[in-house]
């Protein structure tokens, strides 16, 4: 399920971006993918290095928090910082803005204790990692609770 809200404000799983899946036994032993970096989440943190090489990067985030998780890259627009995007993320959807980012990948809604692997190609310039995901005591998403992290790309 996708907990990104779309123009209108409305979270795209309730426009039905959401599918059940079934898990099978698997039928072959395989490796897990090796990590590249691991980037611990707690609710509501990232400990993300300040800065990373350019280049692919396999990315292994933890969930280290109570709650459900995700990590979301976006690439930052030149010039635009972490506190643009919080404004631009908490603007009524039609209220015009310019979009000051552009999504590069993630893992979605990896359970307490749980971890997720990504592996993403990253250009030099500045990024930050982002959960979307609503806290259910408050409603508001985790990023708008301090779960939004910096980092730059040499």
């Amino acid at each position: 399920m996708c907990f990104i809200g779309g123009p209108d404000g409305v979270p795209h799983l309730a426009k039905g971006m959401l599918m059940p899946i079934t898990v099978t036994a698997a039928t072959a032993d395989a490796p897990a993918p090796e990590a590249d970096i691991v980037v611990s989440m707690a609710d509501f943190s990232f400990d993300i290095p300040e800065t990373l090489e350019a280049g692919e990067i396999t990315i292994m985030a933890e969930n280290h928090g109570d709650q459900p998780h995700e990590m979301m890259i976006v690439k930052l627009n030149d010039g635009a910082t972490v506190d643009e995007v919080l404004a631009f993320m908490e603007t009524p959807p039609g209220s015009g803005g310019e979009q000051l980012f552009t999504e590069v990948g993630g893992v979605q809604a990896i359970g307490s204790h749980g971890a997720g692997v990504m592996t993403v190609n990253l250009e030099a310039c500045d990024y930050v990692a982002i959960c979307f995901i609503p806290d259910p005591e408050s409603g508001a998403p985790h990023f708008a609770l301090g779960m939004i992290d910096e980092f730059t790309v040499q």
